[in-house]
C-alpha cells in the first residue's frame, strides 16, 4: 500500500501549485497534536513574502458559521427555546414555517445572498430578506446560503440581548482562553491578507462583502464571515466538538448537531456542520466525519468518536479569488490523518 504524502510535502505542492502562498496545518487527536507547522509566505510578493508562522492568523470566512451555531445552541439551550420554534416568533415578516432548525441546516428554502445587501442599510436588511422569494419550501432540501446564519445569529442575539461578538466572547473565546482569535485584528503583520481590491488589500478586514458590510454599518459580527484566527486557536475551539471538551456544550447538543442529517449532493447536512463530504474530508474519513470549509481558503474537519481535528488555514484568494483549487490538498491532509499517516 502506498503511504500518503506527509502534511509538510502535501502543503508544499499546493504552494508549487499556486493554490496558496502559505498555509499553517494542525491535526490533533484527542487533544494530542500529531503535525502543527506553518509552509509558505503570507504572500507571493513584498510586502507579503515573509514566512508563515505557526501564530499566522487567518481570516476564517465562513468557518465562522460553526462558532455562531455553537453559541446559538447555548443561547437557545439556555433559553429553553425549541430548534423547531418558528424563525416568526422572533421576526413576524417571516412566515411561521421556517424553524430554527432549518436556518441551522441551511434548509429554509432561503436561496437568496446577503451579499446582495452590501449597499443596502443594516436596518432594512431583515425586511429585504423576508420580502424574497424562497426557492423552496423549508426542509425540503439544503440550499447552503449565508443568510441562513445570518439570520439564526440575530436570533441568538435577540435572546442574549447582546451583540454576537459579546455572545462568542462568553461563550466561547473567553472560557478556552482564545486571546488571538478576534473580529478586527490589531497586530497586521501577524494577518495574513486576502484579495486586492482597487485601492489595496484586504488584510484584517472581512473578506466577505456583507459581512464587512454589517461591521462598517453596525460595529458587530453578521455571523455568516468574520472571526481571525490562528490554527491553534481553530483547533483548541473544534475540540469542543471532537470531545465535548470546555464543559460549553450539553451532550444533547452533540447528539442532536451529529444526529440531523439532511440530503445534499452526495453527502449530507446536520446542523451546523456537513457530514461525510469525501471532496474535502476524504475517502478515508470515518462515517459521521463533520466539517466546514471557508471561501477565502481555512477547512476544518473533525470527528466526534474518533476525537480527530484537521485544521488548515490558507489564504488562497490572494492576491485573487481566480487561482487553482486547494481541495485536492486539503483531501489529501484529511486522507494521511485518517488514513492512519501519523503513525506511519
Amino acid at each position: 500500500m502506498i503511504q500518503p504524502l506527509p502534511p509538510r510535502a502535501i502543503l508544499e505542492d499546493g504552494i508549487a501549485a499556486r493554490a496558496f502562498p502559505g498555509a499553517v496545518c494542525h491535526l490533533s487527536r484527542r487533544a494530542e497534536i500529531l503535525f502543527h507547522e506553518a509552509v509558505g509566505t503570507l504572500g507571493y510578493d513584498a510586502p507579503f513574502d515573509v514566512p508563515a508562522t505557526r501564530e499566522t492568523i487567518y481570516d476564517l470566512a465562513s468557518v465562522t458559521k460553526i462558532y455562531t451555531f455553537t453559541v446559538a445552541l447555548c443561547i437557545l439551550r439556555d433559553a429553553k427555546i425549541a430548534l423547531d420554534t418558528s424563525l416568526h416568533a422572533f421576526y413576524p415578516v417571516f412566515d411561521a414555517e421556517i424553524t430554527l432548525e432549518h436556518l441551522m441546516a441551511h434548509a429554509s428554502g432561503i436561496s437568496f445572498p446577503i451579499q446582495a445587501l452590501e449597499k443596502v442599510a443594516a436596518n432594512q436588511w431583515i425586511e429585504r430578506i423576508a420580502a424574497e422569494p424562497r426557492a423552496d419550501a423549508p426542509g425540503n432540501s439544503v440550499l447552503y446560503s449565508c443568510t441562513n446564519i445570518f439570520l439564526l445569529a440575530r436570533v441568538a442575539e435577540n435572546v442574549a440581548g447582546t451583540s454576537l461578538d459579546e455572545i462568542i466572547q462568553n461563550r466561547i473565546l473567553g472560557p478556552l482562553g482564545l486571546e488571538n482569535t478576534s473580529f478586527a485584528p490589531s497586530d497586521l503583520e501577524n494577518v495574513a491578507p486576502t484579495e486586492f481590491y482597487e485601492g489595496g488589500v484586504w488584510r484584517g478586514t472581512v473578506h466577505d462583502e456583507a459581512a464587512r458590510s454589517w461591521r462598517a454599518q453596525t460595529g458587530t459580527c453578521a455571523g455568516n464571515a468574520g472571526v481571525f484566527a490562528p490554527a491553534a486557536d481553530v483547533a483548541r475551539f473544534a475540540q469542543i466538538w471532537s470531545q465535548n471538551e470546555g464543559e460549553i456544550l450539553h451532550p444533547d447538543d452533540l447528539t442532536r448537531a451529529f444526529a440531523a442529517r439532511y440530503a445534499e449532493n452526495d453527502y449530507a447536512r446536520g446542523l451546523g456542520f456537513q457530514l461525510d463530504a469525501a471532496f474535502y474530508m476524504s475517502d478515508q474519513a470515518p462515517h459521521g466525519t463533520a466539517g466546514h470549509l471557508g471561501f477565502t481558503g481555512p477547512s476544518l474537519v473533525l470527528n466526534p468518536q474518533s476525537g480527530h481535528v484537521a485544521v488548515v488555514l490558507n489564504n488562497r484568494v490572494h492576491p485573487t479569488r481566480n487561482g487553482p483549487n486547494r481541495l485536492p490538498f486539503q483531501r489529501q491532509i484529511s486522507a494521511w490523518m485518517f488514513g492512519g499517516g501519523e503513525s506511519a
